[in-house]
C-alpha cells in the first residue's frame, strides 16, 4: 500500500477512515434490527397469546427504551461527533459554523430520540389547531418548519461539498424527513380513521408496516449522512483533535488505505468539486 504523502514524523498521529468498513457495519446492523422489528411485529399481530413479551418489546420498532431506540440514538449520536471534527479541522470560518449547527442539532435528536420530547408538543398544539387527523401527532407541524429553514440555511453549503458526499448528503435527508414527517402523517391519520372499538388485525398490520418503514428511512438516512461527512473527514490534510479536554493541532495526518470502495462509485468531477470546495 502506497501512502498518500510522505511517511509521518515521530509526532504525528495516523488517521485512517475505513468508510467502506464503516458503511458496511452499518448497514448491516440496520438489517439486521429490520428482521428483528418484523419478527417483533410478526409475533404481536399473528400469535399475541404466545408469552413472549421479552423479544417483542426488546426489538419492537415502535417501542421506547429498547435497543433500536439506543442504536437510533447512537446514529444521530455518530453524526454530532463526525461533524464536530470537521468543523475543528475546517480552514473557512463560515463552513466551521456550518458544521458546528449539524453537530448541535444532531446532538439535540439524540437526545430527543430517547427523552422522545418531541411528542409532549403533539397535546398543546392539537388545543391550538383542532385538527386530529391529519396532525393527530402535531409534533410534525413545527418540525416541518424547522426542516424548511434548515433545508433553506444549508443549502447552498450542501451544493459545494464534493460530488458524492453531496448526493448522498441529499438522498439521507430525503430518507430521514420522509420517514420521520411523511409517514408519521400517515400513521396519524390511520390511527384517526380507524377507531379503537373497530382496530383489528388488518390495522394493525398497516400499523406495524408504516412505523417499520419510518422507523428503517430514519435509520438508512442517518447512516448514509455518517458516510457521506466521514467521506469528507478522511481527505483532510490536517485534523484537530480533542484528547483530555485540549484541544491539539496535528502537524499532519495521513491515510495509508487505498481510497474506498464507496469512492470509486465516484466521477472524476469528484476531485473538481473537491477543489472548488475547499476554496470557497
Amino acid at each position: 500500500m502506497k501512502p498518500l504523502d510522505r511517511l509521518p514524523s515521530a509526532n504525528t498521529r495516523e488517521i485512517l477512515i475505513k468508510v467502506d468498513l464503516v458503511a458496511k457495519i452499518l448497514f448491516a446492523t440496520i438489517a439486521t434490527l429490520a428482521l428483528l422489528g418484523i419478527s417483533s411485529a410478526m409475533v404481536q399481530t399473528a400469535f399475541p397469546d404466545l408469552h413472549l413479551a421479552a423479544f417483542t418489546e426488546e426489538f419492537d420498532l415502535h417501542g421506547e427504551n429498547n435497543i433500536p431506540t439506543y442504536f437510533s440514538s447512537l446514529l444521530l449520536l455518530a453524526v454530532s461527533i463526525v461533524a464536530l471534527g470537521l468543523a475543528l479541522s475546517e480552514s473557512v470560518t463560515l463552513d466551521r459554523y456550518y458544521y458546528v449547527g449539524i453537530a448541535v442539532l444532531f446532538l439535540v435528536l439524540s437526545i430527543d430520540e430517547v427523552a422522545s420530547l418531541h411528542e409532549r408538543l403533539n397535546r398543546p398544539i392539537r388545543g391550538i389547531t383542532g385538527n386530529y387527523s391529519w396532525f393527530r401527532f402535531a409534533w410534525v407541524i413545527p418540525g416541518a418548519v424547522l426542516v424548511g429553514v434548515v433545508g433553506i440555511a444549508y443549502y447552498r453549503f450542501v451544493r459545494r461539498m464534493p460530488d458524492l458526499p453531496r448526493r448522498l448528503t441529499f438522498i439521507a435527508g430525503a430518507l430521514f424527513v420522509g420517514g420521520a414527517l411523511g409517514l408519521e402523517l400517515l400513521e396519524g391519520k390511520l390511527a384517526s380513521t380507524v377507531k379503537p372499538e373497530y382496530r383489528d388485525s388488518g390495522y394493525y398490520f398497516a400499523n406495524h408496516a408504516l412505523v417499520i418503514t419510518e422507523e428503517l428511512m430514519e435509520m438508512l438516512g442517518a447512516a448514509l449522512f455518517v458516510v457521506a461527512l466521514l467521506l469528507i473527514l478522511r481527505r483532510r490534510k490536517e485534523l484537530r483533535l480533542i484528547f483530555l479536554g485540549r484541544v491539539e493541532r496535528e502537524n499532519t495526518s495521513k491515510c495509508y488505505a487505498r481510497e474506498p470502495d464507496l469512492e470509486e462509485t465516484s466521477n472524476q468531477g469528484w476531485h473538481e468539486s473537491e477543489r472548488g470546495y475547499a476554496n470557497v
